[in-house]
């Protein structure tokens, strides 16, 4: 297949030390850890494509632990959507330097999901991803400036921020994990500028 012109000025994805990362998740007092990922030609060219969708308003109050959040989720990726080989040729990277044992299932990053927060929004309070969200949590960090941090509870206790550069990618572990169900509490705040991400899930559902 012919590689498009913006297929073509792709840099690969930097290395990284998939023993850091394991290292790091293992702490179960963090359970997460921010990396470099994206050379700035593959950032900005997966931030123009993150620019031309649509992207709707989520509800303010979620689940019933009442979560708030203030984020604008995108609608379906194109089908040749550079996204998709991103997710591709990291999780390659993942399985290339992790023990297929660490992961039950077989670690499968199903789920893409776009999403932007504007300027002053108060991000997400401290939560919890869904128990069908497996093995990793990968968050891929395309523009702007706030806080990620994980904690104990829903009211932030000793919290811990983790670096959110833009081109880093926030790996936080999830249920099956390390033959776990832990799930760090985390949240994003302190929004100062217009934030895109890109996560990266595993839906697994029994």
């Amino acid at each position: 297949m012919k590689r498009t012109p913006q297929e073509q000025r792709l840099e690969k994805i930097l290395p990284f030390d998939c023993n850091a990362i394991v290292k790091a998740l293992d702490d179960t007092s963090v359970g997460a850890i921010s990396i470099p990922l994206l050379p700035e030609t593959y950032r900005q060219i997966l931030l123009d494509e993150a620019e031309m969708y649509d992207y709707v308003y989520s509800d303010e109050v979620v689940g019933p632990a009442k979560v708030r959040e203030q984020l604008y989720p995108a609608k379906n990726l194109y089908s040749g959507s550079l996204f998709f080989r991103l997710r591709d040729e990291f999780q390659t990277a993942l399985l290339a330097g992790m023990s297929q044992s660490l992961f039950e299932p077989a670690l499968d990053l199903n789920e893409l999901v776009l999403t932007r927060y504007n300027k002053d929004s108060i991000g997400i309070t401290p939560h919890r991803d869904f128990l069908q969200n497996v093995n990793l949590i990968c968050i891929v960090i395309l523009a702007g400036k706030g806080n990620f941090g994980t904690c104990e509870d829903r009211e932030g206790k000793n919290a811990k921020s983790l670096c959110t550069t833009p081109g880093n990618v926030i790996i936080m572990r999830g249920p099956g994990f390390n033959k776990s169900n832990f799930r760090p509490f985390h949240f994003i705040s302190d929004i100062t500028e217009r934030r895109v991400v890109c996560a990266m899930r595993q839906y697994h559902k029994e």
